[in-house]
């Protein structure tokens, strides 16, 4: 093998000595791993300042959890399915049957950039889809859920999108 030379920082020649040369490489390949991970650091520190300056907020796991999305199903105590009848036995639709489909058909925020957060703005016509089987126990007529939303209750008042508080499970409408 013949001898190569490398020069440091210093200006001085490096004989090719293997452990030298090995803490040479080491040193440099970790003050580069060093520098890459301080450059991610301040690339994240300075998008969280930019969202941050224009209002948006971070929420927890546990929070992200109990948001109403596009294609939450909705149930509602007054509601039944319609019995249909099957080879002489009556059989009732199940309540794990899609109830009430809740549509955001413009989202304008998204959790996990997938799925479209609902928001008490979200309580017109558009918004609602109820299962065609779906009866009221009040009236004894098809859900009229896209005539009767007026209001959603329960929301959280101190997160808000759009200047609009944010349905959680909880919410009523």
């Amino acid at each position: 093998m013949s001898r190569h030379y490398f020069e440091n920082k210093i200006g001085s020649d490096i004989t090719q000595n293997w452990s030298s040369l090995n803490q040479y490489y080491y040193f440099e390949y970790y003050k580069r791993e060093q520098e890459r991970i301080d450059k991610e650091k301040k690339e994240k520190d300075e998008f969280r300042k930019y969202l941050k300056e224009r209002g948006y907020q971070q929420i927890d796991k546990e929070f992200a959890k109990t948001l109403v999305c596009d294609g939450a199903i909705l149930e509602c105590d007054n509601a039944y399915f319609e019995r249909i009848e099957l080879t002489e036995t009556l059989y009732d639709f199940s309540p794990t049957n899609k109830m009430i489909k809740f549509v955001i058909p413009k989202p304008r925020v998204l959790l996990m950039r997938i799925d479209p957060v609902g928001t008490s703005e979200h309580k017109k016509a558009e918004n609602f889809e109820p299962d065609a089987k779906l009866y009221c126990k009040t009236t004894g007529a098809p859900c009229e859920i896209k005539k009767k939303a007026i209001l959603w209750n329960d929301v959280i008042q101190h997160t808000k999108i759009n200047g609009y508080p944010i349905l959680v499970k909880e919410s009523k409408l």
